[in-house]
C-alpha cells in the first residue's frame, strides 16, 4: 500500500518537474468552445425586435460554468507551486489590463450612442472587480461590461488560492473556506452584492476544478473520456429540467472537463488548428463580444428585415463580426500587452 501511494506521489510530481509549460490541448479546446456558447447565446438573447425562435434555449450561457471549472483545474496544474507575489503578478497581466481597456471602449461607445453619462462610482466598482447592483441592468449585478460579472468570481478565486499559496495546501484551504461561504450564503441571504458573489454556489465550480487537476496529476483518466458526451448531453438540455443549478449545470461542466482531460489522455485528441486558435483568443473573444453584438443590432434594425431570415442574418453577421473582433484583438492587443507587462515588470513574475 505505502509503495503505491509513493508510486502515485512520484506521478503527481513528475507531471510538474517534466512537464513545466505542459498545455493541455484539450482545455484550449473547451476554452474556444466555452466562448462561442457565451457568444451564441448573446447573439440569440431576447430582444422585442427580433424574432426569435430560440429564445427559450439559454443553456449557451453556461459556458461559464465551463470557464469556471477550467480556471480551477488550471490554478492546481500550473500555479500551485507558485509564490503568492508571482502568482498574483501573473494573473493581474492576464485579465486586468485588457479587461479595463474593453470597459472604456464599451463605456465610450454606450455615451455616443445614447448620449448618456455614467456612473464614475460605478466604473471604480467595474475597473476593481467590486460586485454591485448595477441600475441599468434592473439591479443585475453586473459591472459596465456585463461579461466582466464572471471576473468579479475569479478574481475573489484568485485573492483566495494567492492567500492558499502561503500555506503550500491551495487544495486543502479553498475546499475548506469555499463550501463554509456558500453555506453561509445559504443559511444567511443578504440583499448584499457583494455577500451575493462571495457566497454563490458558482463558487463551488473552481472548487471542483481544483480537485479535477489534482486527480489528473494522480490518476489515469484515459479511461474517463465517456463523461464528455454524458456532459454535454446534460447541459444542452439544461433548460429542459427545473432542477438547482449546482447539481445538475455544475455537475455537467465538471464531467465535460473530466471527459476532455480523458479523450486525451487516451492519445485519441485530434489536432484542430482553428480551435486552439479559438482557445488562445476565447479571453478576448469573450471580452469584446456584447459590445459587438450590440452594435450589430443596431444596424439590424435599420434593414427591415423579419422572420427566420432576420433572425439567422444576425446571428451569422454577429457571431462572424465578433470571432473576428476577438482574434484581432487577442492577436494586435491581447498578445503585445502581456508580452510589454512581462518585459517591465520581471521582478514581480520571477519572485
Amino acid at each position: 500500500m505505502a509503495q503505491a501511494i509513493n508510486t502515485l506521489q512520484r506521478r503527481a510530481d513528475g507531471v510538474r518537474q517534466l512537464m513545466p509549460g505542459h498545455t493541455w490541448l484539450s482545455i484550449q479546446y473547451l476554452r474556444g468552445a466555452a466562448a462561442m456558447l457565451v457568444v451564441l447565446f448573446h447573439a440569440r438573447d431576447k430582444e422585442s425586435w427580433l424574432f426569435n425562435p430560440l429564445e427559450w434555449f439559454g443553456a449557451g450561457a453556461h459556458g461559464v460554468d465551463i470557464f469556471f471549472v477550467i480556471s480551477g483545474f488550471v490554478m492546481y496544474v500550473a500555479a500551485r507551486d507558485e509564490t503568492i507575489g508571482r502568482f498574483y503578478a501573473r494573473r493581474f497581466a492576464r485579465i486586468a489590463p485588457l479587461y479595463w481597456l474593453m470597459t472604456v471602449l464599451a463605456v465610450a461607445l454606450h455615451c455616443l450612442r445614447t448620449g448618456d453619462g455614467f456612473s464614475r462610482l460605478n466604473l471604480v466598482r467595474s475597473i476593481a472587480f467590486i460586485p454591485f447592483f448595477n441600475p441599468s441592468f434592473q439591479g443585475k449585478i453586473w459591472p459596465l461590461l456585463v461579461p466582466g460579472w464572471t471576473l468579479q468570481f475569479e478574481v475573489f478565486f484568485y485573492v483566495l488560492f494567492g492567500l492558499a499559496l502561503l500555506i503550500r495546501r491551495p487544495l486543502l484551504l479553498v475546499w475548506l473556506v469555499l463550501p463554509l461561504l456558500v453555506l453561509l450564503g445559504h443559511l444567511f441571504p443578504m440583499n448584499n452584492a457583494l455577500w451575493q458573489v462571495y457566497t454563490s454556489p458558482l463558487l463551488l465550480e473552481f472548487a471542483a476544478g481544483l480537485l479535477v487537476g489534482w486527480a489528473i496529476s494522480v490518476f489515469d483518466f484515459s479511461r474517463m473520456a465517456l463523461f464528455l458526451p454524458i456532459g454535454i448531453v446534460a447541459l444542452l438540455s439544461s433548460d429542459l429540467f427545473l432542477v438547482p443549478h449546482l447539481r445538475y449545470i455544475g455537475v455537467a461542466a465538471v464531467a465535460i472537463v473530466v471527459g476532455a482531460l480523458g479523450v486525451e489522455d487516451s492519445g485519441r485528441l485530434p489536432s484542430w488548428r482553428l480551435m486552439k486558435w479559438l482557445g488562445d483568443a476565447s479571453f478576448s473573444l469573450y471580452l469584446v463580444h456584447a459590445p459587438i453584438i450590440d452594435l450589430c443590432g443596431i444596424w439590424w434594425r435599420t434593414l427591415g428585415l423579419s422572420g427566420p431570415m432576420q433572425f439567422v442574418s444576425f446571428v451569422l453577421v454577429s457571431v462572424g463580426v465578433s470571432l473576428c473582433a476577438g482574434f484581432a484583438t487577442h492577436r494586435w492587443i491581447e498578445r503585445p500587452l502581456l508580452r510589454w507587462l512581462n518585459h517591465t515588470t520581471p521582478v514581480l513574475m520571477s519572485r
